[in-house]
């Protein structure tokens, strides 16, 4: 299943995989044309990856974990839908809804959108910092109950952004996928390193210089290597 949906996120936009990079990098075709021609494929996909896995857990006789809230199927289907319908929506969103701006700002596009992304920024952080931190669960006890996706989607929606900056970068400003690339990492690490204390502010803590410590901290652990490898 992880392979196969691994494979399947090759195919998916707006980030897709290397495979997409390469033929826009060598072969000239501009990205917005190989998002076109990649979407149905994608879906047609994941619609087969989770069927084949729901007979196989049906002749196997498997059983899902309890979950806290049971929804019906036509709200299970709508929240499946209104995933891919977001992705899509924001991937429009920046192309179509913010990409006039090229047109008309020219140069001055990126630096205002930049601006406007700061904008947004702060104001999820101000959201998110209303639903609590997310403890992490110990990993030795044992899985009893499916987790609600929703305290966890909430609570880090400006995580977002960086694929509004590479969506801008790739379809908007045509850079080439390793710059894009390179910004909306640049972008991410900026939000590593500050969304901690940001949302501490917000939440009137006091202890601003732990909050500054742990974002370091985490970002400094990202890039040291694993154990073994």
């Amino acid at each position: 299943m992880e392979v196969a949906a691994s494979t399947n996120g090759q195919l998916t936009p707006p980030i897709m995989g290397a495979a997409a990079f390469l033929m826009v990098e060598y072969v000239g075709i501009p990205y917005i044309d190989v998002i076109r021609h990649a979407i149905l494929p994608a879906l047609i996909s994941y619609i087969a990856l989770i069927y084949i896995v729901h007979l196989e857990a049906m002749k196997a006789g498997m059983q899902g974990l309890p979950r806290r809230y049971n929804p019906t199927l036509a709200q299970a289907l709508l929240s499946w839908a209104g995933i891919i319908l977001g992705v899509c929506v924001l991937s429009m969103a920046v192309y179509y809804g913010v990409g006039w701006t090229k047109d008309v700002m020219g140069a001055w596009a990126s630096p205002i959108l930049g601006i406007g992304i700061l904008v947004v920024y702060l104001g999820l952080l101000k959201f998110c910092s209303g639903y609590p931190e997310l403890e992490m669960d110990d990993p030795n006890s044992p899985v009893v109950e499916l987790p609600e996706p929703g305290p966890t989607v909430k609570s880090g929606l400006y995580f977002l952004l960086p694929v509004v900056v590479l969506v801008w970068c790739l379809t908007v400003e045509r850079l080439s996928p390793g710059l894009s690339a390179f910004w909306a990492t640049v972008f991410m690490v900026f939000i590593v390193l500050t969304h901690k204390p940001i949302k501490a502010f917000y939440r009137g803590e006091t202890a601003l210089g732990q909050r500054i410590k742990q974002g370091w901290m985490i970002c400094w652990k990202g890039w040291l290597p694993v154990p073994g490898t």
